[in-house]
């Protein structure tokens, strides 16, 4: 059985995975795939953007505490940049047509009503 800070956590997870794919969308993206899963993981959220790319977003959404841009951007670990871009690979194998696209990782941080984005949060891992 579920206790109610999990029921919470959750709700506030979906939340913003929702609002993240409103504003993709207001971007002019196009959202592929919410909440994929492959063998090693999944990934929220993925996309094509403006330039064509093919780019897989994780969000990370927070209900309390104190954020600004920096801490944000500590959100999401080295660890699950791999595992994304890992998953980001099982996608592109199911999906043959978008093996050409160019292709990254994303953030956005939803945090007390704040939106933070990272783009090309897996430049350093590759």
């Amino acid at each position: 059985m579920e206790n109610r800070k999990d029921v919470s956590r959750r709700n506030v997870w979906k939340k913003g995975e929702d609002a993240a794919c409103k504003l993709l969308t207001r971007w002019g993206w196009k959202v592929l795939a919410k909440n994929w899963h492959s063998i090693r993981g999944e990934i929220d959220i993925i996309a094509i953007d403006s330039s064509q790319d093919v780019v897989a977003v994780e969000v990370k959404a927070r209900s309390s505490g104190t954020w600004d841009s920096d801490r944000a951007a500590t959100l999401v670990s080295p660890w699950k940049i791999v595992k994304v871009c890992r998953c980001l690979a099982d996608f592109l194998a199911c999906h043959p047509g978008l093996l050409y696209h160019r292709q990254r990782v994303d953030a956005i941080c939803l945090v007390n009503g704040a939106t933070y984005y990272f783009r090309g949060i897996n430049d350093e891992w590759n």
